[in-house]
């Protein structure tokens, strides 16, 4: 129906849908870790079969990111650059991701642990 398995902690027409997977996320965590678990193979399997979402929150982080690097291209494209101001109305959560980005680089080049990754710095080279 919602053309995905990625299942809010709460659903109103299946009120006991999220807590169950909640559950089944949790138990994923111990059979990983080798902690007993109702978690097995046959389970993981069978639920990776519907595109059962593990971890939803680093999902989320993914899209996120991926929409908002198209937002950039699209801003480079109109603009001819990727110079998106530090007050952009148009779209300012675009100006704060850009500023993110920006910081994450030089968090990374001091050295430091950022969230950058070394593909996402060549896509936005």
């Amino acid at each position: 129906e919602n053309g995905h398995a990625n299942v809010p902690q709460y659903c109103e027409d299946f009120p006991s849908l999220g807590p169950w997977v909640g559950k089944m996320r949790l138990e994923y965590k111990k059979y990983l870790w080798g902690v007993k678990s109702i978690m097995i193979k046959e389970r993981v399997e069978l639920l990776e079969s519907i595109s059962f979402e593990w971890s939803p929150k680093t999902y989320q982080k993914v899209y996120v990111w991926r929409e908002q690097f198209e937002n950039l291209d699209e801003y480079r494209s109109i603009h001819g650059n990727c110079d998106v101001p530090q007050y952009f109305p148009e779209n300012q959560s675009l100006s704060n991701w850009v500023k993110t980005q920006r910081r994450m680089k030089v968090i990374l080049g001091e050295g430091q642990q950022s969230c950058l990754s070394q593909n996402r710095i060549d896509q936005l080279d």
